[in-house]
């Protein structure tokens, strides 16, 4: 049975509508309707069909139809007649001319939601030393470190107590420095290296000055 309020359709036997919880009746409710006084009145009542307490010249709720109409706007069923100038939807009120804009839910889809990335936390960077005589290494961290007898070392004198060597690193690269009184410290070479004037090198048991023309 069809609610003359909402106009759901509820099942046969149902006493009360299950969308608006108005009583149904078996028939619809009588309307007194009062003549219209004049034209502008008459007009007035024809052209908004829908009204309470107005003729209608649309089917009646309770007739079943084999078309069931609905807005193409929002979807909105069921209608009582098919959406126009003199009969807008009443749920989104589009007319159904082509210049009404889409009509939309409000339902937010994903594709409209922003998540944040969360930056990567920078690293620190290390440099590791290794006693080839013992295996035994030590871990440095930061982009700056300098070495000592302290912390590579504490019982090799040859290592100098306060500053021995420099490591810096620079545009994702290390750089050595001495620091060292005495300037000794080496790097074998393994590969083409490039050197400078006044560069000394050790050559066997032999430190040599390089000079350049």
């Amino acid at each position: 049975m069809r609610c003359y309020t909402c106009g759901f359709s509820n099942a046969e036997g149902n006493k009360v509508c299950e969308k608006c919880g108005t009583k149904l009746n078996a028939q619809a409710p009588a309307v007194a309707v009062a003549p219209p006084k004049n034209q502008a009145q008459k007009t007035q009542m024809e052209g908004i069909p829908t009204m309470r307490g107005t003729n209608s010249q649309q089917p009646a709720w309770d007739l079943d139809t084999d078309e069931k109409l609905r807005c193409v706007a929002c979807g909105h069923y069921p209608l009582r007649s098919k959406v126009s100038m003199e009969s807008p939807c009443p749920n989104c009120g589009t007319t159904g001319e082509k210049k009404d804009k889409p009509v939309t839910n409000g339902t937010m889809s994903f594709s409209n939601l922003i998540f944040a990335t969360s930056a990567a936390a920078p690293t620190t960077p290390k440099v590791t030393l290794v006693d080839i005589a013992t295996n035994k290494a030590v871990e440095f961290e930061g982009e700056d470190v300098v070495l000592n007898r302290a912390n590579l070392n504490p019982s090799d004198q040859s290592i100098s107590s306060g500053q021995h060597v420099q490591l810096v690193k620079e545009k994702g690269t290390w750089h050595v420095s001495d620091l060292s009184s005495n300037h000794a410290t080496f790097i074998q070479v393994t590969d083409k290296v490039a050197v400078e004037a006044g560069t000394h090198i050790l050559i066997g048991n032999r430190i040599y000055r390089i000079e350049l023309d």
